[in-house]
């Protein structure tokens, strides 16, 4: 009751269908609502909290923007040049593409670092296991930390999008012990040859940041930072509200 109309509202959270049903139940007609998630570079992710706090922290990553069906373009082109200006490159999604997405590349590792941790220190050898663990066990379970435990709630939130990707592993998993099953190495090396080659164009792409096949989006080129972040938006609005007293 307390956002005037014409007002853009957005989120950071990293789950966006629950956040858009609250968005559609709660907010008033006419405040725009724009769902946010920001993914930074690969140089600073992992930097959690306040003390990680930097001017560049955005710099060189990307903004996944969701916008609400009845949100304003002109709002949308707000938070766009929001993301711009922050230094990300803006990247329009919807909610249920989007937490498909991430299911498979953020709550899915997180899971499996879990997975293979249970598997292994719930086994009456693990207190001879132990010490023999070493770079490959500690990497593969090292997404097992407080941090995970404080959201793990985002996979339960995004349920049906992570336990279908959990089945598709599960698959990958059992046709992996087939493949050893038959005792032929060169299957297993295909696969690793592959899974290689992906991996490495991957961590390139995103190194330089290349995910686009047509243009970037442009940063505001604007003089005034007023303009560059809010168009005609900031000069537009009060007209309107004060035709709409009237």
């Amino acid at each position: 009751p307390n956002l005037r109309p014409g007002c853009v509202v957005m989120d950071t959270a990293a789950v966006k269908e629950p956040v858009m049903a609250w968005a559609a139940a709660n907010l008033p007609e006419k405040v725009h609502f724009v769902g946010g998630n920001p993914i930074l570079s690969k140089a600073l992710r992992g930097l959690w909290g306040v003390e990680h706090a930097r001017a560049d922290l955005f710099e060189g990553g990307l903004f996944c923007l969701v916008p609400a069906p009845n949100a304003d373009p002109e709002a949308i082109q707000l938070v766009s040049n929001m993301a711009s200006i922050l230094g990300s490159k803006p990247l329009f999604v919807d909610a249920v593409e989007h937490d498909g997405l991430v299911a498979a590349v953020e709550h899915l590792p997180t899971l499996l670092s879990l997975a293979m941790l249970e598997t292994v220190i719930d086994q009456p050898a693990w207190r001879e296991l132990r010490k023999l663990a070493g770079p490959a066990f500690e990497s593969s379970t090292q997404l097992v930390t407080a941090n995970s435990v404080a959201h793990s709630d985002l996979s339960v939130l995004n349920k049906d999008n992570v336990m279908r990707w959990i089945d598709a592993m599960s698959a990958s998993l059992a046709s992996l012990r087939e493949v050893l099953s038959e005792g032929d190495v060169d299957p297993l090396d295909d696969r690793l040859l592959h899974a290689l080659e992906e991996r490495q164009k991957w961590l390139h792409d995103r190194g330089e940041g290349m995910w686009y096949e047509g243009p970037d989006t442009e940063m505001p080129t604007r003089t005034s930072l007023a303009d560059a972040l809010l168009g005609s938006w900031w000069r537009r609005k009060p007209k309107e509200e004060s035709e709409t007293r009237s």
